[in-house]
C-alpha cells in the first residue's frame, strides 16, 4: 500500500465518511432540521459514531475507515478504529431502557455520575479501547448523546491525558448542585482564571430547544444551534437532529 500524508488522508476521510462505502455504514436522519449544515466535519463525523452507540451490539458495522472491534464493544459502548490513521472513537449510548433511566438521571441532576456503576463500567471499556487501538499519531475521541455525552464529559475529566477531544450531543447537565455548578462555571467565559484543561478538550452541542441540556446551556464550551423545524423541546432532543437527511 503506498503510504499518504496526514493531511490526504484528511481529506480523503472527510469525502467518503458519509456515504455508504463497501463494508462501511452513514447514518441519516429522517428529517432535515438544518443543524447538521451548521456543523463541521469533525463534529458530523463523531454523529456517526454517536448514532452507532444505539445500534444493537451485533449489528454495528464500519463507519467509513472505522472498523468496529465487537470484542470490547457492549450493548451501551462502541469501540472504533481506523488502522490507517491511528484515530479512535469511544461511543457511549444515551438512555435506551427503564435501567437507564433510573441508574443515571438522578446522579446527573446532583452531580454523582461518576459515582455510578454505569460510569465505572464504561470507563473501564475505554481503557480498554485505548490500551489496544491508540497509537502515535492518531487522536483519541469520545463521543455520546445524552446520557452517552454526559459519560463521555466524566471520562475525560477523569483520564484526560487519554483522550484528545470529546464531542457531546444534546448531553444530560444539571447544575442543581454544588459540584455541577462548580464544574460549569470553571469552563465557563465567566471564570477568569485558568481553566481545567480537560475544559478545553470538550465541544458541546445542543439544539437550541432541547429541554434535556438546556440547564447547562452556558457551560462547558457549548455551541447551541438553531433548528428549523423540531421546535418540541422532547423533539429536539432526538439524536437524529444531528445527522443528514436521508
Amino acid at each position: 500500500m503506498q503510504a499518504i500524508s496526514r493531511a490526504e488522508f484528511e481529506k480523503r476521510k472527510k469525502e467518503t465518511i458519509h456515504k455508504k462505502p463497501h463494508g462501511g455504514h452513514a447514518y441519516v436522519s429522517k428529517a432535515d432540521d438544518g443543524v447538521y449544515q451548521q456543523m463541521n466535519e469533525q463534529e458530523r463525523i463523531s454523529a456517526q459514531f454517536m448514532a452507532a452507540s444505539y445500534d444493537d451490539v451485533e449489528k454495528r458495522k464500519d463507519v467509513g475507515g472505522f472498523k468496529y472491534d465487537r470484542s470490547i464493544s457492549t450493548d451501551n459502548f462502541a469501540s472504533y478504529h481506523n488502522p490507517t490513521s491511528g484515530d479512535t472513537y469511544a461511543a457511549f449510548r444515551g438512555t435506551a431502557t427503564v435501567k437507564d433511566a433510573l441508574k443515571t438521571w438522578l446522579p446527573i441532576g446532583v452531580g454523582a455520575l461518576s459515582k455510578t456503576g454505569r460510569f465505572k463500567e464504561n470507563r473501564e471499556r475505554a481503557q480498554k479501547h485505548h490500551a489496544k487501538h491508540s497509537r502515535a499519531g492518531g487522536k483519541n475521541y469520545l463521543t455520546g448523546h445524552s446520557l452517552g455525552g454526559s459519560l463521555s464529559r466524566e471520562i475525560i475529566k477523569k483520564d484526560g491525558s487519554l483522550y484528545d477531544h470529546a464531542y457531546t450531543f444534546d448531553e444530560g447537565t444539571s447544575v442543581l448542585s454544588a459540584p455541577s455548578w462548580k464544574a460549569a462555571y470553571d469552563c465557563s467565559s465567566r471564570n477568569k482564571g485558568k481553566k481545567p484543561d480537560w475544559c478545553t478538550k470538550m465541544t458541546r452541542m445542543r439544539a437550541g430547544s432541547d429541554a434535556v441540556s438546556g440547564s447547562g446551556s452556558w457551560a462547558y464550551g457549548s455551541k447551541t444551534f438553531k433548528t428549523t423545524k423540531k421546535k418540541n423541546p422532547l423533539k429536539a432532543h432526538d439524536k437524529s437532529i444531528f445527522l443528514p437527511k436521508g
